[in-house]
């Protein structure tokens, strides 16, 4: 199913004109803090963490579309974002697993999971490339999730005509999100409770820092600290 990545890394980054999206991806830099650290974006699609990322920092940047990493490694070298970090490596997942990076102060997962085939799996792999006393952040459409409380949100921010002059970029964008509703509602994707989310995570060795929803409400995002 990476053609349906490969697709959405083509539109994605239309989302960008949503205030729900930019909201969500500011919290999600305040659960990383200020500070400098080695930094783990795994389903870093086209790389829109980055510029929220600590300067300074060490990212590692994984995808399974190869499509979402030329476009995240577009952003890495280009303009400020190119001196920004004292490293960055972009790797896909295959290339991930197979290597030696570890020892991460923080992952960030922002709406990866429910894609992923064993997502308890996933907890329990990451965990060993986290720092003892990392921490790990996960972002998730909950089991109720749409699209509509997002743009009725970005509409009641900035007004229909924004909306408007972002169209053609934006139906795309829906049209791809239609299919990904649909393969979830064959079963193929894991749009859970927050319960179930921290729940495979006190599993898998880490301890509940905070949990809340996201993104107009369609999102949990849980917070854990490695054991």
């Amino acid at each position: 199913m990476t053609d349906i990545w490969d697709a959405y890394a083509r539109v994605y980054d239309a989302v960008r004109v949503l205030s729900p999206y930019s909201e969500m991806m500011d919290y999600v830099s305040s659960r990383i803090g200020p500070a400098p650290c080695r930094i783990l974006d795994y389903g870093c699609g086209t790389g829109n963490l980055l510029e929220r990322i600590p300067c300074g920092s060490v990212v590692c940047c994984v995808d399974d579309s190869s499509v979402m990493l030329s476009r995240t490694a577009k952003k890495a070298s280009a303009g400020p974002l190119s001196t920004r970090f004292d490293g960055v490596v972009i790797l896909s997942a295959r290339e991930f697993w197979a290597s030696q990076e570890t020892d991460f102060d923080v992952v960030t997962a922002v709406n990866v999971l429910y894609a992923l085939p064993a997502p308890r799996v996933w907890l329990q792999d990451i965990s060993a490339r986290l720092k003892p006393g990392g921490r790990i952040v996960v972002v998730n459409p909950h089991d109720e999730s749409t699209m509509f409380p997002i743009l009725k949100q970005s509409l009641r921010d900035q007004g229909v005509t924004h909306h408007l002059r972002a169209l053609p970029k934006l139906l795309p964008l829906w049209l791809v999100n239609m299919v990904i509703q649909g393969e979830r509602w064959r079963g193929r994707y894991s749009f859970v409770a927050a319960e179930e989310i921290i729940r495979d995570m006190e599993q898998c060795g880490f301890e509940l820092i905070s949990a809340r929803r996201c993104y107009s409400g369609t999102c949990v995002c849980v917070e854990g600290l490695r054991l």
